[in-house]
């Protein structure tokens, strides 16, 4: 925060700068995604053991995918440095969908991902945010923070 805006007001152009708040970010979305996503299959299709019919309605879970640990090392972990980029590479597809994925990943998920990073970032250029207490998580379809208590203090 000290060197990208530089006390400037954070803007869009800062993005491709903020590569941690980047990495931060995308932690965040591994870790509280949707709960479920729902889809219908177009054409007969195995998945697994099951043969599914067109029309057929598939639910799954990308706060599961995320969690995998198959795919993931050490899941529970908060761990912003998985994102570098070294370590992204080496995913496999398809299993982190924050926005859904293919064509039926959310049309604005560009945008959200830029405002996702702008926001803490203009936030946390000015302010120095502790947590007063414990976070509590409520699972609906997303992971909505229930009560986070802040203390809050300029940056020096």
């Amino acid at each position: 925060m000290d060197q990208v805006p530089g006390g400037r007001q954070v803007t869009f152009d800062h993005l491709p700068a903020l590569v941690y708040t980047g990495q931060v970010v995308s932690e965040v979305l591994r870790m509280y995604a949707l709960s479920i996503l729902m889809r219908r299959t177009e054409q007969e299709i195995d998945l697994g053991p099951v043969r599914l019919r067109p029309g057929d309605e598939v639910m799954f879970s990308p706060l599961a995918l995320h969690a995998d640990p198959r795919s993931w090392d050490h899941p529970d972990l908060f761990d912003p440095d998985r994102w570098a980029t070294d370590r992204v590479r080496s995913l496999p597809p398809g299993v982190f969908i924050p926005f859904g994925g293919g064509n039926r990943e959310c049309v604005g998920h560009l945008f959200a991902r830029a405002e996702v990073v702008v926001g803490p970032a203009t936030i946390f250029a000015r302010w120095r945010l502790e947590p007063a207490g414990p976070v509590r998580v409520r699972y609906t379809t997303i992971a909505c923070p229930r009560g986070m208590p802040m203390t809050v203090r300029p940056r020096d």
